[in-house]
């Protein structure tokens, strides 16, 4: 009898960590999806078998890839449009980079980043998404959670615009700290302000102090 029951308090616990490890399967796949959704799916197959590489020229990788790793969901281009908006530029000089799948995303916790590039160099944002705090990682500039609904939606309820104004805000106020405002003088008026008048449609700014 003592032996049946030590059978089956096993399986119980097999079955308990069986059901564990599905769970974490399903929100890691969750967690996945989430990021297509908001930056898209990877189309560059040669970019998620590569074994790891550096921050610094996974991104790369990612960069001479060209237009094909730009982000063009809903959410990408939402976001695209409130920052040119806060920064008073062209739409245009705002890239998005989906890095979901890649060596970037697998090893360093990143699945996209905001980029404005300039003569000088560039700054950068990096982004990732959670769905639960257990696939939740800390290595990106900005981390933000799944709308309920997601992100692929028309509506564009509540939460999805307030997780948008959100990213945004930190998106911006990220870049100025890390050197977005620190402009040539002949972009700056009289007051300190910077004038971006002069660069409204054209697909270069200058600025010191990338990151």
């Amino acid at each position: 009898m003592e032996k049946e029951n030590g059978l089956e308090n096993n399986a119980v616990l097999g079955l308990g960590r069986a059901n564990k490890e599905t769970r974490k399967i399903e929100k890691r796949i969750d967690a996945e999806n989430a990021k297509k959704e908001a930056f898209g799916e990877l189309n560059a197959e040669d970019l998620s078998s590569l074994d790891y590489n550096s921050y610094k020229d996974s991104m790369k990788m990612i960069r001479r890839e060209g237009d094909r790793m730009l982000a063009r969901t809903n959410f990408s281009q939402d976001l695209k449009k409130k920052i040119a908006e806060e920064l008073e530029i062209d739409e245009g000089l705002v890239k998005i980079y989906k890095a979901t799948g890649t060596v970037l995303d697998k090893y360093h916790k990143v699945s996209a980043w905001v980029e404005i590039f300039g003569g000088e160099g560039r700054v950068f944002i990096t982004m990732d998404i959670f769905t639960s705090e257990e696939n939740k990682r800390n290595n990106a500039d900005i981390i933000f959670k799944k709308p309920e609904k997601g992100f692929d939606q028309l509506d564009r309820d509540e939460e999805y615009l307030t997780i948008l104004e959100d990213v945004s805000n930190s998106v911006v106020k990220k870049m100025k700290k890390n050197g977005y405002t620190s402009f040539q003088k002949k972009y700056k008026k009289k007051n300190g302000a910077v004038d971006w008048s002069d660069l409204r449609g054209k697909r270069k700014v200058n600025f010191k102090n990338e990151k």
